[in-house]
C-alpha cells in the first residue's frame, strides 16, 4: 500500500499566509494614520489682524477650527523679528494674540505675520496699514 499525503499544498499555504499578511498590513496601516490625524489634526484661522500703534503691538484674533489642541510658540512680523511665545488654544476655541513691536511697521504696503505651531506648522496673514 502507498502512503497517502493528507493537507493543503504548498501554493494554497502560501496563498493564504500572503493574503493573512496583507490584511494585517492594511490594518495597521489604517491604525496608524488615524493615530496621526488625531494628533494632528490642527487648523488655525486668523479672523483679525491689526497694528496697535498707540500701544506699538500686533493684535491677532486667531481660532482654532481643529478637533485638537495647538500650541502657538512664535509670531514674526515681516520675518524681521520673532516673538517666541507659548500660547495654547484648545480645539474649537478663539484666541486674542499680542505681539509686541520692536520696530516701525511701514504704511501702505503689505506687512506679513507669520505663526509658528509646536507641530511644525506655520500660518501667514497681511497687514496693510493705510496713511
Amino acid at each position: 500500500m502507498g502512503k497517502f499525503r493528507l493537507g493543503i499544498s504548498l501554493v494554497v499555504t502560501t496563498a493564504i499566509l500572503l493574503t493573512i499578511a496583507t490584511l494585517l498590513a492594511v490594518a495597521v496601516a489604517f491604525w496608524a494614520t488615524s493615530i496621526v490625524k488625531m494628533s494632528t489634526d490642527e487648523r488655525l484661522e486668523v479672523r483679525s489682524a491689526y497694528v496697535d500703534g498707540e500701544n506699538g503691538q500686533v493684535i491677532l484674533t486667531v481660532e482654532n477650527v481643529g478637533s485638537s489642541t495647538t500650541v502657538i510658540y512664535a509670531v514674526s512680523v515681516d520675518n524681521r523679528f520673532t516673538e517666541r511665545t507659548y500660547i495654547p488654544i484648545t480645539a474649537k476655541s478663539i484666541t486674542q494674540v499680542t505681539i509686541p513691536l520692536k520696530y516701525f511697521i511701514v504704511g501702505g504696503i503689505a506687512n506679513e505675520v507669520i505663526i509658528r505651531t509646536t507641530s511644525g506648522r506655520t500660518y501667514s496673514t497681511v497687514i496693510i496699514i493705510l496713511g
